[in-house]
């Protein structure tokens, strides 16, 4: 039976250790203003940090 690894993009591995290693990557998704943006894939303002009700949601492999 085959094994597939799957990681959230907090992990932060670079592009070529994804694909060395077969592992697959899914956004971890970010909330703001009614927003939900996906880490890596969207582009994300470089004032998140100063906003002040920012959350996270668990990625989803589907």
């Amino acid at each position: 039976m085959p094994v597939v690894v799957v990681s959230d993009s907090s992990s932060r591995l670079q592009p070529d250790e994804l694909k060395r290693w077969g592992i697959r990557e899914v956004p971890l998704h970010v909330l703001t203003d009614g927003v939900d943006l996906r880490d890596g894939v969207d582009d994300i303002p470089y004032d998140i940090h100063d906003r002040a009700k920012v959350t996270t949601a668990g990625a989803t492999p589907a």
